[in-house]
């Protein structure tokens, strides 16, 4: 079971352990909700590293993770992750370009890179903003293994340095899948828009 939040307001909870090509919704506050909207969009991430390529990921998204498997009862909320540096068990990364000067430098480079391809071919824009992405989040991965241990250990220092768990999509520099996937995700949306 996951949350989904959305500027620090749970909206959903998922139970994934049922599924069969399709998600069953536990709603909070007996509200309706589509499947496919924003809301399931980062567990949909977070259980598969998959999001749907109809899906914006907007300002105020965040991806949970838990980080210990000691961790046992409710997920946190933003503004608790926010507070709380290192003892949650979670950590969040968050696209916000409002506070994440990074992300906003890297959108504008995405902008140029999308005005610069013409309309009629989406795979070198796709290429472009590939390494763009790959570029920003520590380089091709050639061993898994090695990119976690780095991974592991530029959290710790992000997380102390920023005083928080919740950290800035734009200030990882060295990114596992799920954190290239979301990068990616917003840049494309975010070039497409634009040009």
């Amino acid at each position: 079971m996951r949350g989904c939040f959305i500027n620090d307001k749970c909206v959903a909870h998922l139970d994934f352990s049922n599924f069969k090509g399709s998600c069953e919704c536990v709603l909070s506050n007996n509200a309706f909700l589509n499947l496919f909207s924003l809301t399931c969009v980062g567990l949909l991430h977070q259980e598969y590293n998959v999001l749907d390529y109809g899906e914006k990921v907007m300002d105020g998204f965040y991806d949970v993770l838990c980080t210990s498997s000691a961790v046992q009862g409710k997920m946190p909320s933003l503004t608790d992750l926010e507070t709380n540096a290192s003892s949650s068990g979670f950590e969040a990364v968050i696209v916000n370009r409002k506070i994440d000067p990074t992300l906003e430098e890297l959108m504008q480079i995405a902008q140029c890179i999308a005005l610069d391809c013409p309309a009629t071919n989406v795979a070198v824009l796709v290429q472009q903003l590939a390494e763009l992405v790959t570029g920003h989040m520590g380089g091709p991965v050639k061993d898994a293994n090695l990119i976690l241990a780095k991974w592991i250990e530029r959290s710790s220092e992000l997380r102390t340095s920023l005083q928080t768990s919740v950290l800035p999509i734009g200030s990882i520099n060295i990114g596992l899948s799920r954190h290239r996937a979301l990068l990616f995700k917003v840049s494309i949306i975010f070039s497409l828009e634009t040009a």
